[in-house]
């Protein structure tokens, strides 16, 4: 399989690279959807053991592609919402399936995920594994700040103080 915008690595350890270094590894539609599919190969491939993600150039990425002409493109060759258009509910699925639903399925990938180039477990919107994993976790491996059962956005402490 080509892929366009990232690099795939197969292997023990596959990688799969952001490689749009010239708008610091944006991230457009196909570049996710490409990374969507480089993860469903890893989860497939028996060999592979765990997957680290990064990105080319001096950025892992710089987050959403919020306006290159390329994306713009692709997203009208394919059927997307205009990013600019009057009606919002198609927008708002495109962007919950891809700015959701697809880092979801990484975070909850069967095979450990490593962020490289990225602030180890600190919540950030231009790392798709780590806004939901801190480094060095995998979705089988909850860490206590970051458990099942608090999201670090939560209105509750999930540490209370003794009185």
């Amino acid at each position: 399989m080509e892929f366009k915008h990232i690099v795939y690595e197969p292997g023990k350890i596959a990688r799969i690279i952001f490689n749009r270094s010239q708008c610091l590894n944006a991230q457009g539609f196909l570049l996710l959807e490409e990374t969507d599919q480089a993860f469903k190969l890893a989860e497939a491939d028996k060999a592979c053991g765990a997957i680290v993600l990064s990105g080319a150039g001096r950025a892992f990425s710089a987050g959403h592609d919020i306006g290159t002409e390329e994306d713009r493109q692709y997203r009208e060759g394919h059927g997307y919402s205009n990013p600019l258009g009057e009606d919002r509910y198609p927008k708002f699925q495109d962007m919950r399936s891809f700015y959701v639903e697809k880092t979801l399925a990484w975070r909850n990938s069967p095979k450990p995920t490593v962020p490289s180039r990225s602030l180890a477990g600190t919540p950030s919107a231009i790392d798709p594994v780590g806004t939901t994993m801190p480094l060095g976790t995998t979705a089988l491996e909850p860490t206590s700040a970051w458990d099942s059962t608090t999201a670090p956005w939560s209105t509750t402490d999930p540490f209370p103080t003794k009185a």
